[in-house]
């Protein structure tokens, strides 16, 4: 599984975000090297904080430079977005399911 979970984050910084897999052992190892970093995680969510604080994105599609110095515009946003959700998926699926659960 150490293979595995190697193979999966080189394609992840090659910009996948998942693979298939063939047996279930394999899930934990696949969904460890999926899961969003930390870090991104703690960044989407300041992101979309200040974003929530400063009424949300200008409906022109207007940038700004955040508290940071980092450019923000929709893409980022949405990344943010994504990553948010990633990160909800993967605490979801770390969580076992207890018979007759869905």
């Amino acid at each position: 599984l150490d293979g595995l979970r190697a193979d999966t984050l080189a394609g992840r910084r090659a910009g996948f975000f998942g693979r298939s897999v063939i047996h279930p052992a394999q899930l934990p190892a696949v969904h460890e090297a999926c899961a969003p970093d930390p870090d991104e995680v703690a960044w989407a969510r300041d992101l979309m904080s200040r974003l929530a604080d400063r009424g949300g994105v200008d409906g022109d599609g207007a940038a700004w430079i955040d508290s940071a110095g980092r450019f923000v515009d929709k893409a980022v946003v949405e990344r943010a977005a994504w990553l948010l959700d990633a990160a909800a998926s993967a605490e979801s699926a770390a969580r076992p399911v207890k018979e007759g659960q869905k």
